[in-house]
């Protein structure tokens, strides 16, 4: 897309997957912050209750803000986060799907704007949503 170099758009996608049934969580984000992704775990957190959850979690920033025991106590009682090691994101399932929709949506292809970019993005997520076998398969259970 042309730009001027003055301003670049940017939006933020944060997931999680569940490898086994093909659960896939979403959220678009204008940052990638503390915030953003309190706001997404919470979300994750209410669509998973009852069950317990463990999340593979890269080491973004804002996955270790300061006071993430107290807060995680308070507010996410039922998901429990394993940090990876740094520089090992193939061990994290969601990290295929991410690579899928890249290719699908983002790989050769040349958008008018930011926003139609963003509503292939959208819209190839929800025709996901309808296969869980396709995302069970791009998220293969690994650990």
């Amino acid at each position: 897309m042309p730009t001027t170099g003055d301003h670049r758009e940017r939006k933020v996608i944060f997931g999680a997957v569940n490898p086994e049934n093909g659960d896939f969580f979403e959220q678009f984000s204008d940052v990638a912050n503390t915030e953003a992704f309190k706001e997404f775990m919470l979300n994750v957190s209410k669509s998973t209750l009852p069950k317990n959850v463990i999340m593979p979690i890269d080491n973004a920033k804002y996955h270790h803000f300061k006071g993430i025991s107290d807060w995680w106590k308070d507010n996410i009682p039922n998901i429990t986060l394993l940090y990876l090691p740094s520089h090992c994101s193939f061990l994290n399932s969601i990290e295929l799907l991410w690579k899928d929709l890249r290719l699908a949506v983002t790989h050769n292809f040349l958008w008018d704007n930011f926003n139609s970019l963003i509503s292939n993005l959208k819209t190839y997520i929800s025709e996901l949503k309808f296969s869980p076998r396709k995302i069970a398969k791009l998220c293969p259970f690994i650990y």
